[in-house]
């Protein structure tokens, strides 16, 4: 199974207000009210401004912040805001990410809820950037051994020279044609234990398409944004983070810039 695309999978419905929680944080923590401004920047683009700062006022308490030390999680997606510890996989969390457990697949998704705006052509404006891990767990595979195999036959040519025909005084010369060996090597033994494949996601808020970038390197083709299930993380945060891009802190991801 291709694991890549275990990291994007799912119907994982995220509201704004879940998905940005701590996104306006870097934008309110010298406000006077940061409470207020946080459910501001949260409602600028939202159709309906008072009742969106209304429910992100009651909603507050069903998200956690990283510096709890007791998790809470989202009502409608179940995703988690990790704080210290340790997952069902024995690794540590990635703290201040947002993680789900899959305990069928033996996996875990995580996220990091703070999209940034990508460089590209040498400018910003157009490009989102979203990281994500998924950790599971990889059962070990024995090795195999290497094999040899032997085609046609092995043939020897003799011929004599000398004063007489097959007589003491003849020397003889052979020559032998070896039959053909072919050496398969075996597979090394593969050993069992959790795997982390990290991933990052450009996300282009015109064409509404995305790329997956494994160690820095596009994997397949850019994936249109409408071919997707409702719900999926990449759409969702292209709805959410488009309209506000130019309020997105810059991202590291230079791969594009120039």
């Amino acid at each position: 199974m291709n694991k890549n695309v275990l990291i994007i999978v799912g119907s994982l419905i995220l509201s704004p207000l879940e998905l940005h929680a701590n996104t306006s944080h870097d934008v309110c923590i010298k406000s006077k009210d940061y409470a207020k401004c946080r459910n501001h920047q949260q409602c600028l683009q939202a159709s309906d401004y008072e009742g969106c700062m209304s429910y992100n006022l009651n909603s507050e308490s069903q998200l956690s912040e990283a510096a709890t030390t007791k998790e809470k999680c989202t009502k409608t997606s179940r995703f988690c805001l990790a704080v210290k510890g340790k997952d069902s996989l024995g690794l540590p969390k990635i703290v201040g990410w947002y993680y789900k457990e899959f305990p069928k697949s033996s996996g875990i998704l995580y996220f990091d809820p703070h999209s940034s705006r990508v460089k590209v052509r040498g400018s910003y404006g157009r490009y989102i950037y979203l990281q994500t891990a998924y950790r599971y767990y990889r059962s070990p595979e024995a090795g195999t051994p290497g094999t040899i195999t032997t085609s046609g036959t092995q043939n020897t040519t003799c011929r004599s020279y000398g004063s007489g025909t097959y007589d003491y005084m003849s020397t003889f010369y052979c020559t032998t044609d070896p039959s053909r060996i072919t050496y398969t090597p075996g597979t090394p033994a593969r050993p069992g234990g959790v795997v982390q494949v990290d991933n990052e996601i450009i996300i282009d808020c015109k064409d509404q398409t995305y790329g997956l970038h494994s160690n820095g390197r596009l994997s397949g083709n850019w994936r249109k944004l409408a071919n997707e299930r409702s719900g999926h993380l990449v759409k969702t945060v292209a709805n959410v983070d488009c309209p506000i891009i130019d309020r997105l802190p810059k991202s590291n991801f230079m791969k594009y810039a120039n």
